[in-house]
């Protein structure tokens, strides 16, 4: 098996310019979120729940579905900035919500979503690595 050389340094490359990465908040980075959508949003289900009940919705727009990136969701949200909600459902039940304020509409962000079972409910917790990564729990009803 042959394995380029290429796309190898390209990822490595790009890695420093990950969310809270070497690189991630000099001029650089702020061009390559120009050409390439750098957040990135991560599901993490504990034992016990099914990926494929959970979906993530970011302002107006879905972005997991199914357990899955909506690539078409996330590149509409990519350059907003301002208030930023996030809810989650599973099944078709909505489990979490979360707000985010974000500075500056360059920033870039990795959002992580860790779903786990607590008795008879589904607790959902959101880690954010990047510049804007305060935020808080919105109630659910």
């Amino acid at each position: 098996m042959r394995i380029s050389f290429y796309p190898l340094c390209g990822s490595f490359f790009l890695s420093f310019f990950k969310p809270g990465g070497l690189f991630s908040k000099t001029t650089a980075a702020h061009a390559l979120s120009y050409l390439f959508n750098m957040n990135r949003v991560q599901v993490i289900v504990s034992e016990g729940l099914e990926r494929s009940q959970v979906r993530v919705t970011w302002d107006e727009s879905v972005v997991i579905d199914r357990g899955r990136s909506v690539r078409k969701g996330m590149s509409r949200e990519r350059y907003g900035y301002g208030n930023n909600t996030f809810r989650v459902f599973y099944g078709t039940k909505e489990i979490g919500g979360f707000a985010q304020y974000k500075f500056n509409n360059w920033h870039y962000h990795a959002y992580v979503f860790h779903l786990s079972r607590q008795g008879e409910q589904i607790a959902v917790a959101l880690t954010i690595s990047g510049p804007d990564k305060n935020h808080r729990q919105l109630s659910v009803e």
